[in-house]
């Protein structure tokens, strides 16, 4: 198997085609995963958050629907990811791919996102088995940093529970005859032995592209509440300037890196464009 600098280079030689359109399409999943989020959530009501079953309950039925609408969206990014690595034509409608395919697709996602359910419950479960300390923890660091503690958490929880599996949006598309369940087996498969490196991988794409993205965003959190002048204001807007130009390109090469390594475990060896090395990119 090839080294992690070696794949790497394979994500750099690609982007150096398509990393425009792979932006603007990201940009436009990022606008049209809000749309969904807050289309879903509107079936809340103000008071409906708690601890109690029937509150859970009415939270969790808006988001996994939320969240099986999003996948379909992100199996029609992951395909584009494929194309562009394969050097294929590509354009912004294979993001809406999935719903071409709406049977076959909308099971793998409605399975995806019980996964994700998951993650969301348990997290529930955390703020009610430790609501005293969490509380004390909100008003000691600000609903934000609550809010960015929880996400990570269930980040967490969602890449223990779906890591194997990531490679189900590009078994649907380059096995079309492949039924739902077997997509899944496939991907635990090719990841038996081999996710955690799969999950270092992913992160090593981002590089220091993410590592300046989490400084940028604790730096905007942070530096409002320890300088107060007339430059503050300015210097966060840099902060976010720079967090938003660093994640949105990290992410890109993070979302790459499934169809690179993937391809590298054999799944479409000879669809692997050969790594081409300038120091340039590093």
């Amino acid at each position: 198997m090839e080294t992690f600098r070696e794949l790497k280079q394979v994500i750099l030689s690609c982007l150096r085609m398509y990393m425009g359109k792979a932006l603007f399409t990201l940009f436009m999943l990022m606008m049209l995963q809000t749309v969904v989020v807050s289309f879903f959530m509107m079936a809340l009501r103000p008071g409906q958050a708690g601890a109690s079953v029937h509150s859970l309950l009415m939270t969790a039925v808006p988001l996994y629907a939320a969240f099986t609408a999003i996948l379909m969206l992100q199996y029609g990014f992951h395909v584009l990811m494929a194309r562009f690595l394969r050097r294929q034509y590509a354009t912004i409608g294979y993001l809406f791919i999935g719903f071409r395919n709406t049977r076959r697709v909308l099971k793998a996602c409605a399975l995806y996102a019980a996964g994700l359910e998951t993650a969301f419950v348990l997290c529930q479960l955390i703020t009610t088995l430790f609501r005293a300390r969490l509380t004390a923890f909100v008003q000691a660091a600000g609903v934000l940093v609550f809010g960015v503690c929880m996400l990570g958490v269930f980040c967490v929880f969602a890449v223990l529970l779906l890591a194997r599996f990531s490679f189900v949006w590009l078994c649907l598309y380059d096995e079309p005859q492949l039924p739902v369940s077997a997509c899944f087996r496939k991907s635990a498969g090719l990841l038996k032995n081999h996710t955690i490196r799969f999950v270092a991988f992913v992160l090593y794409a981002g590089g220091w592209h993410l590592v300046t993205a989490a400084v940028m965003f604790l730096l905007s959190i942070v530096f409002p509440a320890l300088v107060h002048n007339s430059t503050s204001g300015a210097l966060v807007f840099v902060f976010e300037f720079v967090y938003l130009v660093a994640m949105y390109t990290a992410v890109i090469r993070m979302y790459l890196a499934v169809p690179v390594f993937y391809e590298s475990l054999g799944a479409r060896r000879d669809a692997l464009p050969p790594a081409q090395s300038d120091p340039s990119d590093q």
